[in-house]
């Protein structure tokens, strides 16, 4: 899984990168900006969007993985 967020910044969340936009769509609809972010493969003991989470959820159970 690859994650969104700003290195550099320790204490925000890092949303769930799904091929473009976060899982959340707040990227594309203009709630957050790219900004310095970037894309990454791991965490980095950083807490995840709360809707990231949800919407993922529900990706995985409409998909059925």
């Amino acid at each position: 899984m690859k994650y969104l967020y700003n290195e550099k910044r320790k204490g925000t969340a890092a949303h769930i990168w799904l091929d473009g936009d976060t899982a959340c769509r707040m990227l594309s609809t203009g709630g957050i900006r790219l900004g310095n972010k970037e894309v990454h493969d791991k965490l980095d003991h950083r807490r995840v969007c709360l809707m990231c989470e949800n919407v993922y959820k529900k990706l995985k159970r409409y998909v059925g993985e």
